[in-house]
């Protein structure tokens, strides 16, 4: 930080209630960026995306997907 950025008069957390759980922060790529002028037009084409694709279903929890994880890799060592 620069010694002239004045923050004497800032509020810690301010907003921190207000996009807490909803915002993620993604980085384009340089040529996927191009396209898009700002974050309505991505978010129009993710819903767009999202609408087409075949639902899927969602794994239970970070816990069970790491026993199938051991799992297989527990198999893996046993066939070798």
């Amino acid at each position: 930080m620069r010694n002239h950025y004045d923050f004497s008069k800032g509020v810690r957390g301010k907003y921190v209630e207000r996009v807490k759980g909803v915002v993620r922060v993604v980085t384009l790529e340089p040529d996927v960026a191009a396209v898009f002028l700002d974050s309505r037009s991505v978010n129009r084409a993710l819903r767009q995306l999202i609408a087409v694709r075949p639902q899927r279903r969602r794994k239970a929890t970070r816990q069970a997907s790491r026993r199938k994880a051991t799992r297989q890799s527990s198999r893996r060592k046993a066939t070798r």
